[in-house]
Formats: C-alpha cells, structure tokens, sequence
C-alpha cells in the first residue's frame, strides 16, 4: 500500500504560518482531502496540486496576515497564551500520573547541574571574577622577579624603590610584605594575618574605607615612625563588633602600640586569595614588627616584598615590561653584585592571585575539573533523554492518536519539550542549591585557598544557561526521534511497528558508557598517583606529633630574650603529661615552605657559580624526635653553641650536590652564603632525605643549630614547636596552648595542629581532584547502569511475543539469555572502544599534575574497561532472567 504523503514543503509552510488554534483543523481537513483525491488514482501529482492551491489560498494568506496581526494583540496574545496554558496543564497531570518519573529526571538533572556549578563557582572565583574591592582591575599589574633564572616571584625593595621613582608608563607603585603578627586588643594576643605596606598601596589598587581614614600615599615616614594601623573589615568586626568609635583607639601589635586610623572596606581582601591581610601597618615600621629581618629595606640583594602597579593612561602591559626591562638593565651596570643575573615580568594583577604557580597551569586546572563535571554533564543529560524517550515510547498511542488527527510534529515536539523543560527550571533550582553545598565542602578541603564562593550574577547566568541547555538537549532528541513523533499519515500499527526501533537508545547508551569510560580511566590514574604520593613515606615518622608556631621576635626580644623563651618553651612542654621529646624547626618537615638560599662551595671548580638548597633551622632533639637516621658523621649537639665555630648537618641529596660540586664528601666539606671567599661552615653529619611537599625527590636541604642560627641573626625567631606523644596528638592542643601562656603570655602559639594534618593538607588538591573524579565516575557508571537496564528491560518487553516463539519452537532459555547479555556486551564494548580511544588523549593534558604514572597508564585502562564490562553484565543480569522464563502462551496471546 502506498504511503499517501501530502507535499511536504507545502506542510512545513503551513506549519510555520498558522497558529496552533487554527493549524490543527486546518491540516486535518488538508490531509483529508488530500487522501480523498489520491486514493485509488495512479498518478499523484493532481492530488499534490490541488493540495498547494489550497495552501497559497487567499484565504489562507489572509488568515496567516490576521495571525500575524493578532501576535501584536490582545487576541493574539490569549491565543499563545490558551495554547501554552493547554500545554501546561497537561504536563502538570502527565507529573501527577508519574510521580516517580518526574522526580528521577529531576533528581538526575540537578546532580549534573549542581555539580558543574559548583566547580565554576570555584573556577569563577579564582580565575574569572574580578578581584573584590579593587578599581579599573583592567590597569593593574604585578611585577615579578627571578634571580638566576628561577621561577618568578618577590622581589627587592631597593629595586622598588628605584622603579617606583623612574618608571613613567607605571602612574603608582606599591609593595606589600604579608607577615604573622600578634595583635591584641587587651585580652590574650592572637596570631593574625598582617600586611606590611607602602603608602600608596590602597591609592594604587583604587581601595576604600568604610571608616576612618587609609595612608596618605604621599608621606614618606622615617623607619620606625609611623605607628598607626588599617584593619580589615573581619578583624574590626571580630574585635570590636563593628564599633566606629575604633578608629582612634589603640592596638597592641608585637608589643607596640598602634593607633587604628581606618577600616577597610568589608569586600576588599587583598589581592591574592591567600595569605588575607586583617590588618595593615606601614612598611617603615619593618624593623620594628620585624627587627629579626633588618636587612629586608637595606639589602638589594634580599628579596621578599611583592609590587604592585597601576599603568598610566594609554600605557599597556607590553610598554610597561619593555621599561622595567630597560631599568633593570640599568641597575644591573650599577649593582653587578645583586642584579647582574636578575630578571622582570610584568603581568596583570589578576593572573597572580595565587603566588607561584603561574596563569597557565591554574587555568589548565580549571579546565580539567570543569571538563571532568561537563562530562557528568553530559552522561546525565543522555540518561535522562534514554528516560525521556522510553516514556515517551510508552505514550506512543497518545502520540500517534494527536498526529492523525492533524497534529504536527513541530506541535507534538514542542509539547513535549515544555514538559521537559518545567522539570529542567524545578532541577536547575535543585541544582543551584545543591551546588552551593557541594562548592561549600570542596573550598574547606585542606590544603586549598580560601575561595569566596558566593552566587554572583555570573554564576546565576551559568546555571541558567546549563538549565536551558539540558531541558532542551534532553527534550529535543527523544522529541524528534522517528520512533516518537511519527508522520501523520502513519496508522497506529506502523507506529507501533516503529517504536521498536531502538537505535536511538542504542546510540544514548553507547554515549554514556564511552564518557563513563573517560572518567573511570581519569579516576584510576589520579587514584595511582594520589597512592603514589601518599605511600612513598615521608622519610619520618608523623604519627603522634603535635606542632604550633611561635614568633617572640615579634615583641621586639633581641637574640638572648628569643633563646630564652625556647628554652623555657621547652621545658614546659616537655613537662606535659603524654609527652616523649620536643624539638624545634623553622620549617615543619615533609610540608615544604623552607626557606631556599643560594650557597657556595669551598674547593668547587667553579667557585663562583653557588647552587640554591634550602634550609632549615633545629634543635639537636630534631632528628631523634622525628626518626631520622643519621648516615655519616654526627647529629647537632648541645656543644655546637654560639661561642663555637658554626656547623651543618646535609641531607643525602645535598651531600651528593656537594659531591658533584667539590669531588669529595660532604663530611669536611665547607659551605658559605656569604661568597665565593667564605666565611664557609663546616658540614659535620648527613641525614636521610625527607620529602618536601609534593616532590617525590628530595630537596637538597641544610640543616643549622637553633642556638648559632640566632648568634649569625640568620633567623631563629619563627620556629614551629614539634611535641612526640605517648597518645593522640590533637589532644594535647589546649594544655599546650595554656602551657605557652604561662612562659610568655604575649606570645601567641598560632597553627596549632597535628602533623598528620598539617601533611594531609600538603596534598588537598591531589585529593580534591580524586574526590571529584571519583565521585563523579560512581555517577556516571550508575547512570550507564540504569540507562542499561532500562533499554534491555524495554527490550525484552518489546520481544515478549518473539521470545515466546523462540521457545515453543525448541530454542533453549540459555539462548534467550545470551540475547539479551550479547545486546548488552555490544553496546558496552562499542562505548568501551571509544571511551578508551579519547580518555588517553584526554589525560595527555593533565599529565603536568600526575606522578609517577603516565596518561596511558595500562593498569588504568584495564580497570576501567573491567569496571564497566561488569556493570553491562549485572545490568543485563535481569533482563535476561526476564527473557529465560518467556512465555509460549503468553506470545500465542498477544499474537
């Protein structure tokens, strides 16, 4: 029987051109009368003339102009409005008949929007979103230095000072130095984050005052004359509860008194998103807040200080590193000394927000964790549509019955689309709120910045926008699938005869599982390399220590006064009940943050050219109390005081550096940071190495004695007090804290916490990425299992009345079984092709962040290809139960 098909050109224009009020009717009787001349002639071309004539009808054109002049109406307006309210109220009872159904869409949709929202307010807050309280950002530069072609960071500030009064394309320069002080407002001090700044700091960044007064960026005090302070908006809250009448009062910082002229306004943070200053003193009061580093405003060739700038009108970013350039070169001929290897960037303000690591790798960081959310995503929205078509599917009569009788599918798809996409806005509002949790979680995970992640307009904008795009991504594929919306002139048995096409589901499912595949693979290899990090030991031993950092320099104590307060420190601690030994270190071991200095070397053959190796400063009780063996030599000994020759102990990485440097062993060997001529220390002992952060190598590292590290004024004052415990560390926290009270209550022990913590923090990004890959891995593969079970379920029903005939004629239930479990491994193992064929390339971008394993890491692939042939088999462990116990009966009935 031929299938009597009106032109379709001549449909789709009549389509567009009347209103659903009158459409319908209006192509109903079309195809009526179209049938009516076609049926039984040979020929269909008069049948398809007359059926054009009727539709450039100057009735038809005239209805189509009144349409058009009702859409400016009243009338025009009541007819959109009475064809959405039908619409609406349809979808409403469709939700009411399958409450479970509405729930899971939206339940699904709001994981996959909730998540990725979540990740791009972090995204948003570190790498998009302007810095908060800062004006005309678009102007603002920092400029950065590298001594000897290291990375760029800090710099001098004599060079600051040089650039600050040369440079023409900068119209301000500022320098900010941010430092642990002790600040009290008349109870018990407390460590806080403060800022040592130059007057034209809040001029240059364009900052404000909720109130009170900010420096003058036009004074230039003399060192150690300026005693007034700004604080932060939190801190004014927290220690006067918001009271104006602060400003004029008095408060006690290092043992000085300052006088608060000024409140910072409450959005301004600073400009990077960690280290946050709550309070701000004047850089001329370095020596005094920080009288152990004299040196930090004499020294050229010490640098510490981070700069600043704003560009001047017309100036570029460009112009003003082509300038620095030019004056660097120039202090370079004047201090060969210092300046002669040192080098300049200048780089927006805003690409800086995170000392050290630079733009690029931060925005490849981001990347990655919105593109691994997306993937879910995605994974998602090919659930929910497989969903979405299968419900439709099962409304396929009702669809069918609309179609026939006039009907257009443009008119049935949109239906459809609206009812998906009320279930998209209520899952977008689900999701919103579940990403405010989720965002909320992921910034407290230690070892990350201090993110404000708020809903901004951005942020609203974004999960809108992923709102819309999953209504209509979900809703439109099952809609204008051939198997849903099929032609009017269908009879409802082809329909039905069409509905069992399941190559859409197919192709859904085999999507889910190939991204599935991408994210497991992504999960193994950060998994391998998390293990890699944490399993290789940290050279000692961290259970049952607790640490707290301490800084009496700040109260102004002279080098007698700061050695005293140790040696009381520890004996009190060491007084504690539960406690074993005490040591002190400038630097906690295993976390990094040491200090890095260049040395050179007695007898090298290039005694000019010193290599960088960091350095810490310990007690003799250091490397006993932490496990650390000693290999050659001796340990430090309460002999190697301040009237005795100083001494180091190395780590076998630096004393194989000192081999390659010297031709001998280290023991002997002589060190100096003063110059190729010395004065040089001797090297006494050599301990195993210890890792130092995220490095699996070790870090050549120094080792000096606490007592002759104060006698040099080479530090000494910072230190972190380690206590071994008999039982749990964290414990100890407050006796500790009361204990340190006691010796000096105008010291404040600050980052009190246990070792194991201070180490899990070292790796919080590592565990964020594991966490988010894991987590959204599990999703995805129940998804692909849902969406599995579903299309084999379908499947089988679909096949009842073909299964039930397979085994009235003999086929055995093991036959009907390996059916449905070969479906299941085909789609699988397609997906499984394509998963694993993409996830490598993928993780080829990520490789910077993985160690110790390579993107196409085998044990990887194999898991996840394991992983998800598993899930194909249990998901199609059903279905198959369901085809084996088929009906012969059953099938002769439906027959």
């Amino acid at each position: 029987m031929r299938d009597l098909k009106p032109p379709g050109l001549a449909r789709r224009l009549l389509e567009l051109w009347l209103p659903d009020a009158y459409g319908e009717a209006i192509l109903g009787d079309l195809q009526e009368g179209f049938r009516a001349r076609a049926e039984g002639r040979r020929w269909l071309l008069p049948a398809r003339m007359w059926y054009w004539s009727q539709v450039l009808h100057p009735d038809v054109i005239r209805l189509r102009r009144l349409a058009r002049q009702g859409s400016g109406t009243g009338e025009g307006v009541g007819v959109l409005r009475g064809v959405f309210g039908m619409d609406l109220r349809q979808s409403f009872r469709v939700f009411r008949r399958s409450p479970g159904y509405a729930a899971a869409v939206t339940l699904s949709l709001a994981i996959g929007i909730g998540g990725a929202t979540a990740i791009f307010m972090m995204v948003n807050s570190l790498l998009i979103r302007p810095l908060p309280g800062l004006a005309e950002q678009d102007r603002l530069i920092s400029l950065q230095t590298s001594d000897y072609g290291g990375s760029f960071g800090v710099s001098s500030y004599m060079d600051f000072l040089d650039f600050h009064a040369a440079s023409s394309t900068l119209t301000s320069l500022a320098a900010f130095k941010p430092r642990v002080a002790d600040v009290s407002a008349g109870a018990v001090p407390e460590a806080v984050t403060a800022a040592l700044v130059t007057p034209g700091y809040f001029h240059t960044l364009g900052a404000g005052a909720v109130v009170g007064r900010l420096f003058d960026p036009e004074s230039d005090p003399a060192p150690g004359a300026q005693t007034e302070v700004i604080l932060a908006y939190g801190l004014w809250q927290r220690l006067f509860a918001g009271d104006p009448s602060a400003v004029g009062r008095t408060l006690q910082i290092n043992g000085r008194q300052f006088e608060i002229i000024g409140v910072t306004a409450p959005e301004f943070r600073g400009t990077t998103v960690v280290e946050i200053p709550e309070l701000f003193v004047p850089m001329a009061m370095q020596p005094v807040l920080m009288p152990e580093s004299g040196y930090l405003l004499e020294n050229r060739g010490w640098g510490g200080i981070s700069i600043v700038g704003r560009l001047s009108d017309g100036a570029s970013i460009g112009a003003a590193l082509e300038e620095i350039q030019t004056l660097g070169a120039r202090l370079a001929t004047a201090y060969p000394n210092t300046n002669s290897r040192r080098t300049y960037e200048v780089i927006p303000l805003r690409d800086s927000v995170l000392p050290g690591v630079p733009r690029d790798r931060l925005n490849l960081a981001g990347g990655l964790l919105l593109a691994v959310v997306g993937l879910l995503w995605v994974v998602v929205c090919l659930n929910v549509a497989n969903l979405f078509l299968v419900r439709a599917l099962r409304r396929r009569h009702e669809l069918a019955v609309r179609l026939a009788i006039g009907a257009g599918r443009a008119r049935v798809a949109a239906a459809l689309v609206l009812e998906f996409m009320l279930l998209a806005v209520a899952a977008g509002a689900l999701g919103v709120v579940l990403s405010r949790v989720i965002a909320g979680l992921v910034s407290a995970t230690p070892g990350l910045a201090v993110l404000d992640v708020g809903l901004d307009t951005r942020t609203a904008l974004f999960a809108g926008l992923l709102t819309v795009a999953s209504g209509v991504l979900c809703a439109l594929l099952p809609a204008l699938s051939p198997s849903v919306s099929g032609r009017a002139t269908d009879s409802i048995s082809v329909g039905l005869q069409r509905a069992t096409r399941r190559w859409p589901r197919r192709l859904l499912v085999v999507g889910q599982v190939g991204l599935s595949v991408v994210l497991l693979f992504g999960t193994g290899v950060f998994v391998r390399t998390f293990v890699n990090l944490t399993a290789t030991g940290p050279g000692f031993d961290p259970e049952g220590i607790l640490t707290a950092e301490f800084h009496p320099g700040l109260q102004g104590y002279g080098t007698e006064e700061i050695s005293a307060f140790y040696r009381r420190l520890t004996e009190t601690a060491g007084a504690l009940p539960g406690v074993e030994s005490v040591a002190l270190a400038s630097a906690l071991p295993g976390v990094g943050g040491m200090g890095s200095d260049t040395w050179f070397f007695q007898g090298a053959e290039e005694p000019e050219r010193p290599s960088s190796m960091a350095f810490s400063t310990v007690t003799t009780t250091f490397f006993g109390s932490l496990g650390v063996p000693i290999l050659e030599g001796r340990a430090l000994a309460p002999t190697d005081s301040p009237d005795q020759p100083p001494v180091l102990v190395v780590n076998e990485a630096a004393a194989r550096l000192i081999e390659q440097r010297t031709g001998r062993t280290a023991i002997g060997a002589g060190l100096s940071f003063s110059g190729p001529e010395g004065p040089f220390i001797e090297v006494v002992g050599v301990v195993a190495d210890t890792r130092a952060g995220r490095d699996l190598r070790p870090v050549p590292t120094l080792y000096g004695a606490h007592e002759q590290v104060l006698a040099l004024g080479f530090g000494g004052s910072r230190m972190r007090l380690l206590l071994r415990t008999t039982g749990p560390a964290g414990a100890l926290a407050g006796p500790l804290r009361r204990a340190a009270a006691e010796v000096d209550p105008d010291v404040a022990a600050s980052n009190v916490r246990t070792l194991d913590d201070a180490l899990a923090q070292v790796f919080g990004p590592d565990r964020l990425a594991v966490t988010v890959l894991g987590l959204t891995s599990a999703l995805a593969v129940l998804l692909v299992a849902v969406g599995l079970y579903g299309l084999l379920s379908v499947m089988v029903a679909q096949r009842t009345r073909d299964f039930g005939i397979r085994v009235a004629l003999g086929a055995g239930r093991s036959a009907l079984t390996r059916i449905v479990v070969r479906e299941a491994l085909l789609l699988s193992s397609t997906g499984l092709v394509l998963g694993l064929a993409a996830g490598p390339a993928l993780l080829r971008l990520a490789s910077g962040f993985l160690v110790g394993v390579e993107p196409t890491d085998p044990v990887s692939v194999a898991a996840g290809g394991i992983t998800m042939l598993a899930v194909a088999l249990l998901s199609a462990w059903i279905p198959a139960r369901r085809a084996m116990n088929s009906d012969p009966l059953e099938a002769m009935r439906l027959e």
